[in-house]
């Protein structure tokens, strides 16, 4: 058999061991914390979508369950090494100069672990692992509107324990390439970016009592829509059968109607 031979056939029948290492990664990363959490977290709670809100805050049923868990092994493997470099950085230095993992409650009902705080300049650090494509976009652009006001949730719940919070930051590193492309954001903290978040949860709560959606299921329509990687959200579903789930287009609040 020629080597050209010997290609066409491993491509024609892949290695089953393939399969059976994706399994390895999807049944153990079925395990981990961080996809058994069940209440929204501040990497939730900021996302622009009101009607994503609401159904995250009843544990809506998923229907679009995106299952490719790689990104987020990676990530999570990440985040465990940074954890270490930054306890290595500290012993190096003889002093606490960085605050790693560290559970934060913003208030009651919604807490979450913040990356990383360095106390030399009272900022807070979140690590994001972004791809090609959103990393350019990051660099360029800044973070999109979840991602900041999660940095300014972590920033108030640094706060919330004493530390004096002065910046928050996002660490862009990307994920397939070096660190010379890595990109830091930082703006000052701001108790107006949290406040409006916070604010948001309650008004997602408000709708959901005002219109009665437990009684009238059908009022689920009537609570407003801002379609943003819909294509990611797990209530999304381009025809749906359930007032649950979400076509991803654009809607108001009507709720004077429905009542």
């Amino acid at each position: 058999m020629t080597a050209a031979e010997a290609l066409d056939q491993l491509a024609a029948a892949p290695d089953p061991l393939l399969d059976d290492l994706k399994q390895l990664i999807i049944d153990g990363s079925a395990g981990e914390e961080r996809s058994q959490q069940r209440d929204l977290g501040p990497s939730e709670v900021g996302h622009p979508c009101l009607r994503k809100l609401a159904l995250g805050l009843i544990h809506a049923p998923k229907v679009n369950v995106y299952d490719d868990p790689l990104p987020s092994v990676v990530g999570t493997g990440a985040h465990a090494q940074l954890e270490e470099f930054a306890r290595r950085a500290n012993a190096r230095l003889g002093r606490t100069r960085w605050l790693p993992e560290t559970r934060v409650t913003i208030r009651q009902g919604l807490a979450g672990t913040c990356d990383l705080v360095d106390l030399d300049s009272a900022t807070v650090i979140d690590w994001k692992f972004p791809g090609q494509s959103k990393m350019s976009t990051y660099t360029n652009h800044g973070p999109s509107e979840q991602y900041r006001r999660q940095a300014h949730l972590y920033g108030r719940g640094m706060r919330n324990i004493g530390i004096p919070i002065e910046r928050v930051g996002i660490a862009f590193m990307p994920r397939g390439g070096q660190m010379k492309h890595a990109h830091l954001w930082t703006e000052p903290y701001s108790d107006a970016v949290v406040d409006e978040t916070l604010t948001r949860i309650d008004t997602a709560m408000a709708l959901m009592w005002d219109l009665q959606v437990d009684d009238k299921p059908e009022n689920w329509s009537l609570i407003p829509t801002k379609p943003v990687d819909c294509f990611v959200c797990p209530y999304n579903r381009r025809s749906p059968d359930s007032p649950l789930q979400c076509d991803g287009k654009t809607t108001t609040a009507k709720v004077a109607a429905a009542q």
